[in-house]
């Protein structure tokens, strides 16, 4: 015998699957890359994402105001162009398995490149 939902449960909707920075876990942050991965591969329902503005007044998703932490670049990102920013590689520090392997590394036409 199924048992009725308790009563506050009742008329909720379903929760929203949301991919927190594009899904950092399965991709580097804020790519598209990881963006693409969270909508194909979880059906996420939403994308959480912060922009930033580049020195030449083009907008970047991006977390970080610096660029250490998830490029392999250094400084504020507003210090930088749209252009400048693309050289760098989004995926350098990213690593699934605590540093054995480092799978989003690669050329600038990688998908971990930053994007506009």
């Amino acid at each position: 015998m199924a048992s009725s939902p308790l009563p506050f449960l009742r008329g909720l909707r379903p929760t929203l699957h949301i991919a927190h920075r594009g899904g950092a876990a399965v991709a580097p942050e804020n790519t598209l890359a990881a963006f693409r991965q969270a909508v194909e591969r979880y059906r996420t329902d939403m994308l959480e994402l912060d922009v930033h503005l580049t020195r030449d007044g083009e907008l970047v998703v991006a977390h970080d105001a610096t660029l250490e932490r998830c490029t392999d670049g250094t400084g504020p990102l507003a210090a930088l162009t749209l252009a400048e920013l693309q050289r760098l590689d989004a995926g350098f520090h990213f690593t699934p398995d605590e540093g054995r392997t480092f799978p989003f590394r690669g050329p600038p036409e990688s998908s971990a490149r930053c994007a506009r």
